[in-house]
Formats: C-alpha cells, sequence, structure tokens
C-alpha cells in the first residue's frame, strides 16, 4: 500500500508512529501549505518532529447555524457576541422549544464541548484553565435554564436534524454542508442558514473546527516517487477541482475554493468567511482516541445531569 486516505481519528493514532513520510520538502511546500487551514494542518497532520503527514482532502467545518424564521419572530438581527445569543436563548426557549441544541451522545459530545472551550478561549487538553471551566459552567447553565434540553445526551447528529427541522432548536453547530434542511426544504436565508460563528472571548477572536480526510504516504512505499507524483496533484489546483466535482468535497485549499466553487453554492460565502476571519483548527483528538471521546463525553454527561459538580468535571478531565 503507497498512498492510503485517513480521517482525523486515524491521523491521530498514526502521525507520531513513525510510518508516515513527511511531505514538508516535497508536496506540502510553503507556498502550498499557506492555502490550507494553518491550525488544522498543526492539529491533525504534523507529526511530533514537525513534519506534515497528510494532504486534506476537503474542508469541512463545524459551522453554527441559525433557524432565521425563529430570530425573526423573536426579533434578533445577528448573534455576534456572547450578550446575543444569551439573549437569542432567553426569547426563544418555551414551550418545548430551545434556543440551543446539541449533539451530546457520549461519543459525539466532545465536538461541541471542545468548541465552546474554544470559544472562550481555554484549551481543551488543560482543565486547570479558567476558561475551561467557564465554558463547562455556561452549558451546564444552559440546561439548567432550560435553554437547551438535557434529553439531547441521547443525540447523535442523525437524530438532532428532524428536531432542527420541526423548529425546535434556535442555534446549533453541525457537520456538513445542509442536505437534511434542503431535503425538507428548510435550507435557504430565510429558512436555515450558517451564520458566524460567535465571538465569546470579547477579542474579536472566532474559534471553529474542521476535519478532514487526508492523503498520507506509507514509508514503507517502494514507489515513492510515482505517489508523490500523485499528492502533488490532490494537493493541486487540478485535484482540488477533480475531487471537488466527483465527490462533492469543498476543496480544503481557500484559493482553489474561490476559484472552482460557484458562487450559487449557498456554502461559499460563509465557507469563505470561516477560513479567513475565523482561527480554523482540527478536533482535540488523543492517540487512544475512541477511549478519551468516551471517557470524557460519559463524565461531560454526569455534568450536565447534575451527578457532579463542574468543578470535579475539571479535575476528572484532567486525569483523563
Amino acid at each position: 500500500m503507497d498512498v492510503i486516505e485517513i480521517n482525523d481519528e486515524m491521523s491521530a493514532a498514526f502521525k507520531n508512529s513513525g510510518w508516515l513520510e513527511g511531505l514538508n520538502d516535497t508536496v506540502m511546500t510553503d507556498d502550498i501549505i499557506d492555502q490550507f487551514a494553518q491550525g488544522y494542518v498543526k492539529d491533525m497532520i504534523t507529526d511530533k518532529d514537525g513534519n506534515i503527514v497528510g494532504v486534506p482532502g476537503y474542508a469541512g467545518y463545524l459551522a453554527f447555524w441559525v433557524n432565521q424564521e425563529i430570530m425573526d419572530e423573536v426579533g434578533i438581527k445577528s448573534i455576534d457576541t456572547k450578550e446575543d445569543f444569551m439573549k437569542y436563548m432567553k426569547a426563544v426557549s418555551k414551550d418545548g422549544r430551545f434556543g440551543y441544541g446539541g449533539s451530546w451522545e457520549k461519543t459525539y459530545a466532545f465536538n461541541e464541548l471542545a468548541q465552546f472551550v474554544n470559544m472562550f478561549g481555554g484549551d481543551y487538553f488543560d482543565w486547570t484553565k479558567e476558561e475551561n471551566k467557564e465554558a463547562v459552567q455556561f452549558l451546564h447553565d444552559l440546561v439548567a435554564d432550560k435553554e437547551t434540553s438535557i434529553e439531547q445526551i441521547a443525540d447523535k447528529y442523525d437524530q438532532m436534524n428532524p428536531k432542527i427541522n420541526d423548529g425546535k432548536y434556535g442555534c446549533w453547530f453541525m457537520w456538513g454542508l445542509g442536505t437534511d434542511y434542503a431535503k425538507a426544504d428548510m435550507l435557504g436565508a430565510d429558512k436555515i442558514h450558517m451564520e458566524m460563528v460567535p465571538d465569546f472571548s470579547g477579542k474579536g477572536e472566532r474559534a471553529i473546527f474542521t476535519d478532514s480526510w487526508n492523503y498520507v504516504l506509507n514509508k514503507a512505499s517502494k514507489n515513492k516517487d510515482a505517489a508523490v507524483k500523485f499528492l502533488q496533484y490532490m494537493a493541486d489546483e487540478g485535484g482540488m477541482e477533480a475531487s471537488y466535482k466527483a465527490f462533492d468535497r469543498y476543496p480544503a485549499r481557500k484559493d482553489v475554493a474561490e476559484k472552482v466553487v460557484p458562487d450559487s453554492d449557498p456554502a461559499k460565502e460563509m465557507y469563505s468567511r470561516y477560513a479567513n476571519e475565523c482561527n480554523v483548527q482540527g478536533r482535540p483528538l488523543a492517540a487512544q482516541t475512541m477511549e478519551f471521546i468516551s471517557d470524557m463525553g460519559t463524565i461531560f454527561q454526569s455534568c450536565m445531569k447534575d451527578e457532579i459538580t463542574v468543578d470535579e468535571f475539571c479535575k476528572k478531565a484532567q486525569d483523563v
């Protein structure tokens, strides 16, 4: 096996294994790398020695979504700050409807937990930070004030979307380009659409995750020259455009996306803003990925159900 495509979980497990060839000098050169999300490259495909070991195949943001019909109903024009967000929570949450909706099943909850930690300026791998505690307290209070539902600890993303289409949530974070909303005729500027991530820090800093599958080169490959040529093609404009057209995968390079994605694509404007205005990172994954994810999700659920305090959660999270 020469070239392999791996997801972020596999990358976290393999990038420091010594099995993958560094691509800095051959494929991911400075002029190319500048067009990818720098935080993602550092977090997900750079090994402990500084070698870039992958070529991202696409950009897929954990986007912030809103229901415009609900925003119009409650008279909220934008959700740009934490204060805007809380105003929206209070206006929307009533009669079985919630201001915020999340995917809090134990193997999914880390996505949003990490998103809010980043929004508060914390560090998911350091639970001694006050910003981390602030983020968990914030989510806990959303549950306590019935501005989000404790029942969503059973929900993965697939379970959220029907509720979203039914108008149960005012805003949420979600992967993908809104296919389920489009099928329900709910995707659009006047219905359900992506919005800019709010600035919770008050410093003009906006945090967002992207995921991807990455092309990597097996260090034991006997066909490295040919493999490198393929990877150069996939990292270049031609490969990115071909992948976009064949697989409907949004180009990972922001310069290529500007050129090849038509302006009629409803994701283009916001994806471009995410790439240029946000601190784009890879998700916080450890080498023992699923064990780490599951353990964090279990104690997060316990905290949201008031089985442990926020302080106890932070202490347990530091030990995971």
